[in-house]
């Protein structure tokens, strides 16, 4: 007797269970592409804080303001300049930019892409400068910086290193630069 019942039982719960499924099928996707906007509203506001602080960065760096370039990086970072060591932690990254000594006339930095995964953010690009010496240079650098995102919501590098590209007399990379077109793109996973 009590088998016949859960047989029955068991024939009506099936279309139950079908019709379900059949509703979870189609709302999950519906319910997937409603989240999507606020994605793109976490990569737009990710993107203007990095861009932010990548602006403060250039700035700083044609300054020769070491202060405000150390404040730009995590507790945490780890600096990977060419033709050094590793240099770890904040107060050694202050010190670095402190001692650099280096100072553009120009720079401008282009940003190639930019990941955004999480708390954590991966920029690649190219940065373009023009030296200060007596018969002056452009020199160009390519990098990759991961960023972090810190808990006041403002990025900071995490890590970041780079290497030179090009070196040439600033009037061949003058006009090789006005035919470059702009460059960026940005992804949120």
């Amino acid at each position: 007797m009590r088998r016949r019942y859960l047989a029955q039982r068991a024939g009506r719960l099936r279309p139950r269970v079908a019709r379900a499924v059949l509703v979870l099928l189609i709302v999950l996707p519906l319910s997937s592409r409603a989240e999507l906007p606020i994605g793109a509203e976490r990569l737009e506001d990710a993107t203007k804080k990095i861009g932010v602080a990548d602006a403060r960065f250039v700035l700083a760096f044609l300054r020769g303001d070491g202060k405000t370039l150390g404040d730009l990086y995590d507790g945490d970072a780890l600096l990977l300049p060419p033709e050094h060591p590793i240099i770890r932690g904040r107060k050694s990254i202050d010190d670095f930019w402190k001692d650099g000594g280096f100072r553009p006339q120009s720079a401008r930095l282009g940003t190639d892409s930019l990941e955004v995964k999480g708390d954590f953010a991966v920029e690649t690009g190219s940065i373009e400068m023009i030296t200060r010496d007596e018969v002056p240079h452009a020199l160009t650098l390519k990098y990759l910086t991961v960023w972090k995102r810190q808990e006041d919501d403002l990025w900071k590098m995490y890590r970041h290193i780079w290497n030179v590209w090009s070196y040439e007399p600033a009037g061949e990379w003058d006009q090789r630069r006005d035919s470059t077109p702009a460059r960026s793109q940005r992804t949120l996973e």
